[in-house]
């Protein structure tokens, strides 16, 4: 049976939310660059940084947008296998809002779409994304940002 060293991470990242029509929207990232899924912008905490610095820069670099983090959200917590390693990951989740920017991905070969909160749930690639968006959604949709 292989063994596998642990480590763990720690990621911040955020639920960029709009409001078009009286109907609230999420963006959500592709990516490309070996992962090849759907899901939410985020980002490893480099040091020093708080969670909450990390967040806002991350969704600066990979959406173009200067954003205000409206709320904290509950953590994701999940694992994954690499190199010979368990990585424990905690991804630190806030609700932003946009104030300044444009619409910009951090790669070419990247890609960013505004979704319904309906259609995230069909967008995601993860389920344990689709599981964690089903779980907030109503403190989403109770959200007026424009």
């Amino acid at each position: 049976m292989k063994q596998y060293t642990k480590t763990k991470l720690e990621k911040a990242g955020a639920i960029l939310i709009r409001t078009i029509n009286d109907n609230e929207e999420i963006l959500l990232e592709y990516r490309a660059r070996g992962y090849d899924d759907w899901t939410f912008p985020k980002g490893d905490i480099e040091a020093g940084e708080t969670p909450e610095q990390t967040a806002i820069r991350e969704l600066k670099e990979e959406t173009g947008f200067g954003v205000e983090l409206i709320e904290k959200l509950p953590d994701i917590c999940y694992e994954f296998k690499q190199n010979g390693r368990i990585h424990e990951v905690t991804q630190h989740m806030f609700l932003a809002k946009i104030i300044d920017g444009r619409l910009a991905p951090e790669f070419t070969s990247d890609r960013l779409k505004w979704v319904s909160l309906a259609d995230a749930m069909k967008v995601l690639t993860h389920q344990d994304l689709k599981d964690y968006l089903k779980n907030i959604i109503t403190k989403l949709r109770t959200q007026k940002v424009s």
